[in-house]
């Protein structure tokens, strides 16, 4: 991408008749100063956007006059000349903007959390923003899904929070960032999928080894959410669902993953996991219980 927030400031006189300005000399100490002026203050502008240029000389305008034209070359917008006959000399102030075209830039859409599938009741947050460095956008946002592509009305926004989620949230979202008057768009989006299921997951818990435990064995319980979605925290229950196992030296939960490292007759017992996430805390099912039975060599 091009570089499009410089500016340039340029004082310049010439005798009277000269029309060279890219070779003069700076105007002496006491001449005034020529300023310029961006409305929006953007830093970058794309095609077809309108700005507004004012070169104004410190001190009051009053008795200068003021020529416009737009150079030829491709690449500089607009120049402005302010032009003063004084004492038998031209003095030329130029103000002097160079703004080298963008392409369009592209809207950016994530999700926050990024868990790949919601279960009714949660919240997810979607923000949009613009690639390289441009400011002063409103944004319009979309839904598409199997009746078509529709704006979501009644948000302008840089963020879309949805909470809590129900099954007709899922769908295809995508935003676009729109500016000025007349207003102009970014690219539109990549789309971000929201998938929302109903009700709460149930977990899966499994046992290693599946066979008979004997006194100082170590046994292995993993307990997983299936179907793809993450940011999933376990959580581990003996003899009875809600009461949570004692972390010994020989047991401990750790993640998604509960390890007897010397099974006693002490670890005998029914399990269960479950699992939670999210600010807002949501909770899985419990799982189907598994039957922890150690016998003595």
């Amino acid at each position: 991408m091009k570089d499009s927030s410089l500016f340039h400031m340029i004082l310049q006189c010439n005798d009277m008749g000269s029309s060279s300005l890219g070779h003069s000399e700076p105007l002496s100490e006491g001449y005034p100063k020529a300023v310029l002026t961006l409305q929006p203050a953007w830093s970058q502008i794309f095609p077809e956007e309108t700005v507004t240029l004012s070169c104004e000389v410190e001190g009051g305008s009053a008795g200068w006059r003021f020529k416009q034209y737009r150079a030829g070359r491709e690449e500089v917008l607009l120049n402005w000349v302010l032009f003063l006959s004084l004492a038998g000399r031209s003095v030329f102030l130029t103000c002097l903007v160079s703004f080298l075209y963008p392409e369009l830039p592209k809207a950016v859409l994530t999700s926050s959390p990024q868990w790949g599938e919601l279960y009714t009741g949660e919240t997810v947050t979607l923000s949009c923003g613009v690639e390289g460095g441009f400011t002063g956008f409103q944004y319009l946002w979309y839904k598409s899904s199997q009746g078509g592509t529709v704006q979501i009305r009644g948000t302008t926004g840089a963020r879309y929070t949805l909470s809590p989620v129900t099954q007709s949230h899922s769908g295809q979202y995508q935003c676009e960032a729109q500016r000025g008057d007349p207003p102009r768009s970014s690219q539109r989006s990549d789309p971000v999928t929201l998938t929302v299921s109903e009700g709460r997951p149930k977990p899966a818990l499994t046992r290693e080894p599946a066979g008979e435990i004997f006194d100082g064995d170590t046994v292995t319980l993993s307990c997983v959410v299936e179907g793809g979605s993450g940011g999933w925290r376990y959580l581990w229950y003996k003899d009875r669902q809600g009461a949570p196992v004692y972390q010994t030296d020989s047991s401990s939960g750790t993640g998604a993953g509960y390890t007897i490292s010397a099974a006693a007759l002490s670890h005998s017992g029914e399990y269960w996991c479950g699992a939670e996430r999210g600010r807002n805390t949501s909770y899985s099912q419990y799982s189907d219980p598994i039957w922890v039975n150690v016998t003595g060599e």
